[in-house]
């Protein structure tokens, strides 16, 4: 288990089926009640870190994992 588990449960809990923009994973859907999972970044950054940087390689390691796709924002790959 790694320490990201939850924070990428998170993000693709947030990433659905239609194109969703970074900012709306980041901060949540502008006039909705999601928070976004910037607060979960933000508990997980070592020093200095940035919480979006850190969001970004997780984008990036699930991409590379096969989980999501960036086309015209970030989504779910067909048959996840």
């Amino acid at each position: 288990m790694s320490k990201y588990d939850a924070l990428d449960q998170l993000i693709l809990d947030r990433i659905g089926d239609e194109p969703n923009q970074f900012s709306n994973i980041y901060f949540g859907r502008p006039g909705s009640s999601d928070k976004g999972v910037y607060s979960a970044c933000r508990d997980l950054c070592v020093g200095g870190d940035d919480p979006a940087r850190l969001l970004d390689r997780r984008l990036q390691a699930l991409r590379k994992k096969g989980l999501i796709v960036f086309m015209k924002g970030w989504r779910k790959l067909p048959g996840q």
